[in-house]
């Protein structure tokens, strides 16, 4: 077996003999469509600790055509890429090693990604797909996602839309590329694909679980400290480009320094722009007035109900303002108690459908757990039972709790004696 561990050097001056076994080997894979018309990408650097569970999914289905970019990890994420590769028996993988492009004066994702694609495409042309995921992006359903494409192998989309998803987060990220159509990444920092025509959003059921490792958490902040300079330089060139706002927000969020987030976004909600951004705008700045008024007497609750009424007035299909209305207003929050307006909140929180056509942010516990159990609890105080015990089962199929069967418990017995009355007075 050919060992296919090459930096850029070696990949350019690779002898004819050896390209042609290449592509006999395509030849082979071609015979088995669901796996080789995907190839799998992933741009690394220092990932030792997580990148075999990362690959384990794609090569658990039988994928041959892995490639990984390292652009020059420091720990032994090499070593176990090939050791891994191997003892699993994969056909045709690659691993290339470039240092990071500093062709700017610092990291440059859209290059970096784009050199990763370029290489990705030159080393598997017989591939209709490439799927670019990172570490500790865990792909759900790769069975799923080979008959996605197995259905859209002759349509004419660059990308495609992949949900990545965990407890906390849930949003389309374009990751699964067709090969030779030139979607290429754009932007130095939270780079996307761009593409001249994206097809049908892949399935739901398939999707990047994403990881959140101690390892991984310190990465991201590190690169989060690398953003701020070049966000905050892009923001004074230009300081009505909405996206260089709300990602300076996002970021000085992220590093939990929240009046500067406030400040930013306050900068982005005053901009034109994309209306999911502009509505994230005003529910964050919900968040933060909410988060910051508990210390300090500048922000209070009434700017983040503003907030919050803003955001919901902007797309009104959203629940998780509504959510965190209802949650200041229950007994047990930081807000007066008030049950009716608690109930009334979380209620119509409760008629909305998961928004499952959003592009940005969905927060997923508001969606399949929150709004249930605040239903639970303050259902029963305005004497609506039938609504209490669906909204505990509901709560109950997320987190078995025991207050919540205690409560399930309660509507039934209260929904069966009102049955019984009203059978009696019939």
């Amino acid at each position: 077996m050919i060992k296919r561990i090459l930096n850029l050097a070696f990949l350019i001056s690779l002898p004819l003999a050896i390209m042609a076994n290449t592509a006999e080997s395509y030849d082979v894979l071609q015979e088995d469509i669901d796996t080789s018309m995907l190839a799998i990408a992933l741009m690394v650097a220092n990932e030792a600790l997580v990148i075999r569970e990362t690959l384990a999914p794609y090569v658990r289905a039988g994928i041959d055509n892995i490639f990984v970019y390292d652009t020059g990890s420091k720990d032994d994420t090499i070593a176990v890429v090939e050791a891994y590769l191997e003892e699993q028996g994969v056909k045709n993988w690659y691993v290339i090693s470039e240092p990071w492009d500093t062709s700017k004066g610092s990291f440059d994702f859209e290059i970096s990604r784009n050199r990763a694609l370029d290489l990705a495409e030159e080393l598997y042309p017989e591939s209709t797909f490439i799927l670019m995921p990172d570490a500790e992006w865990y792909l759900h359903n790769v069975e799923g996602l080979l008959s996605f494409c197995h259905e859209h192998l002759h349509d004419d989309a660059g990308g495609y839309l992949v949900r990545i998803a965990n407890a906390n987060i849930d949003f389309p990220t374009a990751r699964l590329i067709r090969n030779g159509t030139g979607s290429r990444f754009v932007g130095d920092i939270h780079e996307v694909i761009h593409a001249e025509k994206f097809g049908d959003n892949v399935p739901s059921d398939v999707y990047f679980e994403l990881g959140a490792s101690r390892f991984g958490m310190e990465k991201s902040r590190a690169r989060w400290f690398r953003d701020l300079d070049r966000l905050t330089a892009r923001h004074e060139k230009d300081p009505k480009d909405p996206r260089s706002a709300f990602y300076l927000a996002q970021t000085y969020e992220c590093l939990q320094d929240f009046e500067n987030a406030y400040k930013y976004y306050v900068i982005r909600s005053q901009l034109e722009g994309w209306i999911e951004e502009t509505y994230e705008t005003f529910y964050r700045l919900g968040k933060i007035c909410e988060h910051l008024s508990k210390f300090n007497d500048n922000y209070t609750w009434h700017m983040a109900e503003d907030y919050y009424f803003a955001a919901h007035a902007l797309m009104p299909h959203r629940a998780e303002p509504l959510v965190r209305l209802a949650e200041y207003y229950w007994p047990n929050g930081e807000g007066p108690k008030n049950v009716p307006l608690c109930y009334l909140y979380a209620k119509r929180a409760f008629e909305l459908p998961y928004p499952k056509n959003d592009k940005l942010f969905v927060y997923p516990r508001d969606y399949d757990f929150t709004r249930y159990e605040l239903l639970s609890k303050s259902a029963w105080q305005m004497g609506d039972f039938a609504l209490g015990a669906v909204c505990s089962r509901k709560a109950l199929e997320y987190c078995e709790m025991p207050y919540l069967l205690r409560n399930l418990a309660c509507y039934m017995e209260a929904c069966q004696t009102l049955a019984e009355q009203q059978t009696a007075a019939a």
